[in-house]
């Protein structure tokens, strides 16, 4: 029976509608079909750079440093390039290709000598050794382990002695909603770097389109991509150095990203509130507790944030109100902070200083308006369930 070859078009349809790992499966085992799959959009739920790893929805993407002794035994070494002897080369780092991007800036250098790192490593391992003797069951925690091998390869090193292992590449492909896994060997002929390159060039190579990604999170100090990758985002996550981050980042995101529909920040500062990506967000949330001037600082409509007590005290509250009256907070300005502990906010029997302060009008209880022009209020109101407090303050219309 003759059949009629599927259409380019109708390929490029069909390969939309299939999950993104079996997509990058079959572009790379049939090349014949590499060029539709490429040239089709391409739709991420989640994209998640992070050091040694890439995750695209539920699959990661990790590559690692393994070695394996005279016995056959295999541990984990790194995430980063190794010296013969095991001990980390920095070197690597510093080295970018074309479509690399450099996230947070030149990688910290090791300025210690190679003695006084030993020396630390022996402390604490001997300081382990010594908690736990006597202990008769016991499971070493990874940052120990991670020290021992640490210790081992640099006095190997220093010692000149051919270690009893071998080094090889890892690649390992995780199912994480399954716990499907797939490991992959290889000698360790090739730098790390030019092995997470790899990585980058099977999932992105060749995309005429922006990639289309709902969440990004970047917790990766270097991104190795192939060269004219965009991201067209909706949300984004930045774990520390937001700022920098923001800045090295705005050269692969499409413009039609802006504004950003959800800005997350693990670790922030009133400079990182005020860079266009985050200020411009729709939504900005953040678990840690802000200091006073990065409060501040926030301009963006809706926030929702954790802090503590010991900073959001009856004089920061003040100082916010007062602040918002001054700069007259817009119309639709939703503030929601929770209390990350059981532990009552100073100000929460002390509404009547406030309202007394600001001339506002106590509605009920922990609840009142506070104006700040002849045509809008603040509206505040404090909750609290199972000793957990929140905090609402939302600028209304009069």
């Amino acid at each position: 029976m003759a059949t009629t070859p599927i259409s380019y078009d109708s390929l490029k349809i069909m390969l939309q509608y299939l999950k993104p790992d079996k997509r990058f499966q079959i572009a790379h085992r049939c090349p014949s079909i590499k060029a539709a799959e490429r040239a089709a959009p391409l739709h991420l739920k989640s994209l998640h750079f992070s050091r040694g790893e890439v995750r695209v929805n539920n699959i990661i993407y990790n590559i690692s440093i393994r070695r394996r002794s005279a016995i056959g035994i295999v541990e984990f070494t790194a995430s980063h390039e190794v010296d013969r002897f095991g001990v980390e080369d920095p070197s690597d780092l510093a080295i970018l290709t074309p479509g690399d991007v450099l996230v947070n800036g030149e990688p910290r250098r090791e300025e210690r000598a190679p003695d006084e790192i030993i020396e630390e490593l022996q402390n604490r391992v001997q300081e382990y050794d010594a908690r736990v003797r006597g202990v008769l069951v016991f499971e070493p925690n990874q940052r120990i382990l991670e020290d021992r091998r640490k210790l081992l390869a640099l006095q190997y090193r220093r010692d000149n002695v051919d270690p009893p292992y071998e080094h090889f590449l890892q690649l390992t492909i995780e199912d994480v909603k399954t716990y499907e896994k797939e490991t992959q060997r290889f000698v360790y002929n090739k730098k790390f770097r030019e092995a997470m390159k790899s990585i980058g060039e099977y999932l992105f190579s060749g995309r005429r389109l922006p990639i289309n990604v709902k969440y990004l999170n970047v917790d990766a100090n270097i991104l190795r991509l192939p060269p004219g990758i965009i991201f067209r985002i909706e949300k984004i996550s930045i774990t520390r150095n937001a700022e920098q981050k923001c800045n090295s980042l705005m050269p692969i995101l499409h413009e039609s990203s802006f504004p950003l529909k959800k800005v997350i920040l693990m670790a922030w500062n009133a400079s990182d509130v005020t860079h266009p990506l985050v200020r411009e967000a729709h939504y900005l949330r953040s678990n840690v507790s802000p200091d006073l001037p990065t409060f501040l600082a926030i301009t963006n409509q809706k926030v929702k944030l954790r802090t503590v007590t010991t900073i959001f005290t009856f004089d920061f509250l003040n100082n916010v109100i007062e602040n918002w009256i001054q700069t007259r907070k817009r119309v639709g300005t939703d503030f929601t902070i929770k209390f990350s502990f059981p532990e009552q906010p100073s100000f929460v029997h002390r509404l009547e200083e406030v309202c007394d302060r600001f001339n506002g009008t106590i509605i009920e209880e922990g609840c009142m308006t506070i104006p700040i022009t002849g045509a809008s209020q603040i509206h505040y109101k404090q909750s609290s369930v199972n000793d957990k407090w929140t905090l609402k303050m939302i600028v209304v219309a009069v």
